[in-house]
């Protein structure tokens, strides 16, 4: 059995210009960090136990957080608009950041991992701030079914 990487930066492994590293104090599989030229892909002790195309898949959808700059975004919300952050519109606007890293994943030929993912970890797509597990799902297979399509016609 190999042992788990020490914390800090993995074996230097880079995912759309971005670093990644360790933290084995995370309960998260992988989360997106920092600002301007601190961001970075943090992974946890769960993300090493996934298959490789899985691992890829979360990986791409935090870099897609970071290109988007969500965190920015999430903060600038918050400033302009804090008492909508618990309402509807609040929610909207987080399930739309997720929704946009999974639309990501698609494009980059790993959908149907990251849909695996989430079916064996529903819980990993809890919180007032994720769309609902039947929602981001369809949102996928709907891509999916799209790529498809676009390939038979192509």
């Amino acid at each position: 059995m190999t042992p788990p990487p020490a914390p800090g930066r993995i074996l230097g492994l880079v995912v759309e210009g971005f670093e990644v590293y360790y933290d084995p104090g995370t309960d998260q599989f992988a989360h997106a960090a920092g600002l301007f030229g601190t961001r970075r892909i943090v992974v946890g002790p769960r993300w090493l136990l996934l298959p490789p195309r899985q691992k890829w898949a979360l990986l791409l959808h935090e870099s897609a957080h970071l290109r988007a700059h969500h965190l920015l975004e999430r903060i600038l919300f918050a400033t302009v608009a804090l008492p909508l952050l618990w309402t509807p519109v609040g929610r909207w606007f987080g399930g739309r950041q997720e929704l946009q890293a999974d639309a990501f994943v698609c494009r980059r030929g790993y959908g149907v991992d990251m849909l695996q993912f989430l079916v064996c970890w529903p819980r990993g797509s809890d919180g007032d701030y994720y769309p609902g597990f039947a929602r981001r799902t369809a949102a996928i297979e709907q891509r999916l079914r799209e790529s498809e399509h676009d390939a038979a016609i192509a």
